[in-house]
């Protein structure tokens, strides 16, 4: 292979890296500007008070849920579907209502047995972030691509 064509392999792959990199910077710094409104606490017509909580990220179910004020962690996971195979429960984010963020260890709280610890509050959002091997092994399709590109600029080479 000359330098040309390497070096035209190794610029896909950059761009291909970047592109990859500026997807998951957009996921992480995009969840700053919530705007939210609304009370904070609702009665049903069952006399139970609940509150909207968010979740977003490697969830089943994504989204806003009505839970009952004192949730747990784990139970406000469990109602949105659960997590999704390569959650990162080392690293979640809870930001609250005004902006304020908080990083938990979700292993941590059960190793130590100390779930109900964390205090979650109307309109806090609770981000389960996706470990960064099972995001590159989801998007596998990118290495594939590369070996195909890779292959086609060998298959031109070779026939010149």
């Amino acid at each position: 292979m000359n330098i040309k064509t390497f070096n035209t392999f190794l610029l896909l792959i950059f761009i291909s890296a970047s592109m990859q990199a500026s997807q998951i910077d957009s996921r992480i710094t995009n969840y700053g500007n919530l705007g939210l409104t609304g009370e904070n606490y609702i009665t049903g017509d069952d006399g139970i008070v609940r509150m909207p909580i968010n979740v977003w990220g490697h969830v089943k179910s994504p989204g806003t849920y009505l839970v009952y004020d004192s949730v747990d962690i784990l139970t406000l996971l469990s109602i949105a579907g659960g997590p999704l195979k390569g959650a990162n429960f080392k690293n979640v984010t809870i930001i609250s209502h005004d902006g304020h963020k908080k990083n938990i260890s979700i292993d941590k709280m059960i190793s130590n047995q100390d779930l109900f610890t964390q205090k979650i509050e109307p309109y806090d959002t609770i981000v389960v972030e996706e470990k960064f091997g099972s995001f590159i092994l989801s998007k596998s399709n990118l290495i594939n691509t590369i070996l195909q590109i890779l292959n086609l600029i060998l298959y031109i080479e070779n026939n010149d």
